[in-house]
């Protein structure tokens, strides 16, 4: 598997299987070009907000 260091961190590639509509792809897209972050950077804060919200991370 391909890994790369970002933020201290070791990823991994394709973890996860994600399947998403045309649309909501198109809205990953708009949205990491306002922000400037990756889809997956936005999905992996988005799921570490999920985790911390449900008690399940620090």
């Amino acid at each position: 598997m391909a890994r790369q260091k970002a933020a201290g961190a070791e990823l991994r590639d394709k973890m996860i299987d994600v399947q998403v509509t045309g649309a909501e792809h198109a809205l990953a897209k708009a949205l990491a070009a306002e922000t400037g972050e990756s889809i997956s950077a936005i999905f992996r804060a988005w799921l570490r907000e999920q985790a911390k919200r449900k008690g399940i991370a620090a």
